[in-house]
């Protein structure tokens, strides 16, 4: 605009930015009225829906209140505590339990072991044929439903029997109900009870293995002829009938000639041949024609060997240790395998329908390593697999 002062220029602009500071003020005054009417009916709609939800609740809990007290009298006889079966540990087991375990502990809760069952009918028969009289038997007892999955003969004469399911594992087990089914099958017929093996480090040498109270069994875990001159102590291996009886002395160790001594599961190792020095099989069952040193490899039974003192695996092929070595990278692997096809041996306890009891052993969350493996001529260190082939 020509001819305008400065000072009606400032004027004019003053009041320019006068009339827009009104204008943003009018529009945030619009902008809250809107946001504060949306939220009064957003307030009144959630009220409304707690309120419905609250009435749907109470009516609910009333009609499920008046159902309780109508079965009151049935469910008052029944226990207030159901102890876990293994179907439950199936069903539901701890979070922290291997499922593959869990299926395997289940099986064994339904397997039976009869002995003294040669020259019976059921000895004599093959194939499907003593399931079929087994089932037979069950059945003439009062045994309904499915009865028996597998029935297999075993090499020392005695015959495993698996369940169909938790039902007849549970009727089986009835003291009354094993004795009549075992007085069926022949008249020296009974169910070899199950044991649980545990080792005992350090015992003092003076325990006498031969006097047993409510220990089944217990035995040295190394031949008493290959102790070393001076030796006070020595791991002894205890056979327990009660998985409980186990667990407890695993947890709190035992007393032995006022001596504490630490207590272990006894884990499943591998199976090796004192002949061929492979794996998975026993001596008497190789079939090699010519046996094999543990020392040098040489053709010759390990306890002939010239060079006792010479250290060669057949194994890894190599030198510096035997092929009885458990610092052999072979058998390290070979380790591995055996863990990964018996997860219990990750367990520090003997696994049972207490979930304390599927703990893992602390020892198995870190790698293992050479320098913790067992050595022949060293003592067995805590947690370490007892070697148990008695070729």
């Amino acid at each position: 605009m020509p001819g305008i002062t400065k000072t009606i220029a400032t004027a004019i602009q003053s009041i320019a930015l006068l009339a827009d500071e009104f204008e943003e003020t009018s529009i945030n005054k619009t902008i809250r009225d809107a946001v504060t009417s949306q939220l009064s009916e957003l307030t009144s709609d959630v009220k409304l829906l707690i309120d419905d939800a609250k009435q749907k609740i109470d009516e609910r809990i009333q009609t499920k209140s008046a159902e309780l007290g109508n079965n009151a009298d049935t469910t008052s006889s029944q226990p207030a505590y159901l102890p876990r079966s293994y179907a439950h540990a199936l069903i539901s087991p701890p979070p922290h339990a291997n499922p593959r375990l869990a299926a395997q502990e289940g099986i064994r809760a339904r397997q039976i072991m009869l002995e003294g069952a040669v020259g019976s009918k059921v000895s004599r028969l093959v194939g499907p044929e003593p399931k079929k009289e087994l089932e037979r038997i069950l059945e003439n007892l009062g045994l309904e439903g499915r009865k028996i999955r597998s029935a297999i003969p075993q090499k020392n004469k005695g015959i495993l029997i698996e369940m169909e399911n938790d039902h007849a594992a549970t009727w089986i087990n009835e003291a009354n109900n094993r004795e009549a089914f075992c007085r069926a099958v022949g008249p020296n017929v009974a169910v070899k009870s199950r044991t649980y093996s545990i080792i005992a480090y350090n015992t003092p040498l003076n325990v006498d293995p031969d006097n047993q109270n409510t220990i089944i069994a217990m035995w040295w875990a190394k031949p008493i002829q290959r102790r070393s001159p001076g030796q006070k102590t020595a791991h002894l291996i205890l056979s327990v009938a009660d998985a409980n009886i186990a667990n407890r002395a695993i947890a709190n160790g035992l007393t032995i000639c006022s001596r504490r001594v630490y207590i272990d599961k006894i884990r499943k190792e591998l199976t090796r041949c004192l002949k061929c020095q492979g794996w998975n099989h026993f001596a008497a069952e190789c079939t090699s024609e010519t046996d094999k040193c543990g020392n040098c490899t040489e053709e010759h039974r390990t306890i002939n060997c010239p060079n006792p003192h010479c250290r060669a695996c057949i194994l890894c092929k190599s030198d510096g240790h035997g092929s009885w070595s458990r610092e052999c990278l072979t058998f390290l692997k070979k380790v591995e395998e055996c863990n990964c096809r018996n997860p219990e041996n990750a367990l520090q306890f003997i696994p049972t329908t207490k979930p304390w009891t599927w703990t893992t052993h602390p020892e198995e969350q870190q790698p293992r390593t050479a320098a913790d493996t067992y050595h022949p001529t060293h003592s067995l260190p805590r947690g370490d697999p007892l070697a148990r082939n008695k070729n």
